[in-house]
């Protein structure tokens, strides 16, 4: 099976975020995605500009840290408003991801690596979704 391109998944991301936060915030703050869910999905509004906006996606709850260890990445996700696109461009303080890396690297990344974290992020998506979450803003 062909997987979609990395543009493709970007927009598939916009739209899902956009169909649950229906009203983006207007300044930075936190809402709160599958919240009666554990673990919860929070999205931090770190920046908002009229085109652009840059978003910290948490996983929290009760023993996630023991359950998932340092496995648990913050996600930094640049939602492109006017080209209706959601991109992962860094996690754990990685930025400007690159679309391919070679084998080996230092960072001992997959090859396909910035793919599987957009690919996870639509996951995280889908999960607060199918929870019938409703966001919150704190």
């Amino acid at each position: 099976m062909k997987r979609p391109s990395l543009m493709a998944l970007y927009e598939a991301n916009y739209r899902k975020l956009d169909a649950l936060v229906d009203h983006w915030p207007r300044e930075e703050g936190r809402v709160v995605l599958a919240v009666d869910t554990e673990p919860q999905v929070v999205l931090t509004l770190a920046e908002r500009f009229p085109y652009t906006s840059t978003l910290e996606v948490h996983l929290v709850g009760p023993g996630i840290l023991e359950r998932l260890g340092a496995r648990v990445p913050t996600l930094y996700v640049r939602v492109y408003h006017d080209a209706k696109a959601a991109e992962v461009r860094g996690f754990r303080g990685h930025w400007r991801l690159r679309s391919e890396y070679p084998r080996p690297n230092p960072d001992m990344f997959a090859p396909d690596e910035k793919y599987q974290l957009n690919r996870f992020f639509s996951e995280l998506l889908d999960f607060c979704r199918l929870r019938g979450a409703l966001p919150t803003l704190s």
